[in-house]
C-alpha cells in the first residue's frame, strides 16, 4: 500500500441498501482538489445518461461519465438519492441524470469503475471481496499509488476520489479519475495495425514505469494507452504496487502483455505479433540501460 498522503480528507458514511441493510463505508479524496465527496458519485445511477458503459477492456463494470451540466436534466426529484449505492432502488434510475444534473460537480471528464472479481472467484461473488480492515481496501489502494506516481512525474491517470461499502464481512468498492482524452489503447492500435513507431513508445514507457518500481498487477494491451502524438500512459494499476525493480517480476509484466497481445491479435499473425514485441523489448531493454 502506498503512504499515507496529508492532504487526503476520509468521509465515512452509512447508507440502506434497496434490502433494507445498513452499509457503512467513507470515501477517501484529495481536500486540496476537493471541498466535499457525494456517495451517489459511485453509482452509475445517480448519473443517469450520462454515464456510459466502457466498451472494451476488463471485465466491465466502468463507464465514461461525463460532469457537464444538462439543462435538459435540471429538474430536481427526491426518487435520486444522492447516498444511493450501486444496485439501488429501480426508482433510483426512473430520471436519468436529475439529481447529477442539479448538483454542482467539482471535476471534469471522468471514468467510473468498479472492482470485479475475475476466475473462478467470480463465480462465488462478481463484486465482493473479503473484509480485512480498513488498511486493505482495494480502492484507497489505487488512489494513493496513483497520487504517488503522479508526484513522481509519471503518466498515470489522476484519481479523483475512492469509496467502499461495507456489509457485514465484506465490502465493494470504486474508483473516480479524470478521464484521459482522445487515447487509445495498444489493443485498438495494434488491431488496426498502428505505426510501428508506436511498439518502441510502448516499450519506453514500460521501462519508465518499471524504473520507478511499479510493478503492474494486470499489464496487458487495454491498459497502455496513446495519443495520436506518441504520448503514452499505463492505467488499471489495482493490486499494483512498487517494489525494489527486479528482473523476475518485470519479466512478468512484459510477458503478460505479450500474451494480451498474442490473444487479441485477431487477423494478424502470429509472427507478426511476435515481431512487434521483440521491437518493444528492443526498445525497453534501451531505456531500461540507460537508468531514467
Amino acid at each position: 500500500m502506498a503512504g499515507l498522503d496529508t492532504s487526503e480528507n476520509l468521509t465515512p458514511f452509512r447508507i440502506a441498501d434497496d434490502a433494507g441493510r445498513v452499509l457503512e463505508g467513507a470515501i477517501l479524496f484529495d481536500a486540496a482538489r476537493l471541498r466535499q465527496a457525494e456517495p451517489g458519485w459511485f453509482d452509475p445511477a445517480w448519473w443517469g445518461e450520462r454515464a456510459q458503459p466502457v466498451g472494451s477492456g476488463g471485465r466491465g463494470g466502468a463507464w465514461f461519465v461525463d460532469t457537464a451540466a444538462d439543462a435538459s436534466a435540471a429538474e430536481f426529484t427526491e426518487n435520486v438519492p444522492s447516498n444511493a449505492p450501486p444496485n439501488a432502488p429501480s426508482n433510483a434510475a426512473s430520471k436519468p441524470a436529475a439529481k447529477a444534473a442539479a448538483t454542482p460537480i467539482p471535476f471534469g471528464p471522468a471514468v467510473l469503475r468498479h472492482y470485479l472479481r475475475g476466475g473462478m472467484a467470480a463465480r462465488f461473488s462478481r463484486d465482493r471481496f473479503w473484509w480485512r480492515g480498513p488498511s486493505r481496501i482495494r480502492s484507497f489502494d489505487e488512489f494513493r499509488l496513483l497520487r504517488e506516481l503522479r508526484a513522481k512525474g509519471l503518466p498515470v491517470p489522476l484519481p479523483i476520489a475512492a469509496v467502499y461499502w461495507r456489509s457485514g464481512g465484506f465490502y465493494r468498492a470504486a474508483i473516480l479519475l479524470d478521464r484521459l482524452q482522445n487515447v487509445r489503447a495498444l489493443a485498438d492500435l495494434a488491431a488496426d495495425d498502428a505505426d510501428a513507431a508506436i511498439w518502441p513508445r510502448a516499450g519506453e514507457l514500460i521501462a519508465r514505469m518499471h524504473r520507478a518500481g511499479l510493478d503492474h498487477a494486470d499489464l496487458n494491451a487495454h491498459n497502455l494507452l496513446f495519443d495520436a502524438g506518441g504520448r503514452g500512459w499505463v492505467i488499471d494499476l489495482d493490486r499494483g504496487r512498487i517494489r525494489i525493480p527486479a528482473t523476475a517480476w518485470r519479466e512478468a509484466n512484459l510477458q503478460r502483455l505479450e500474451r494480451s497481445l498474442l490473444k487479441l491479435r485477431g487477423a494478424r499473425s502470429e509472427e507478426r505479433v511476435r515481431e512487434d514485441v521483440r521491437r518493444l523489448r528492443e526498445a525497453y531493454d534501451t531505456r531500461w540501460r540507460r537508468g531514467i
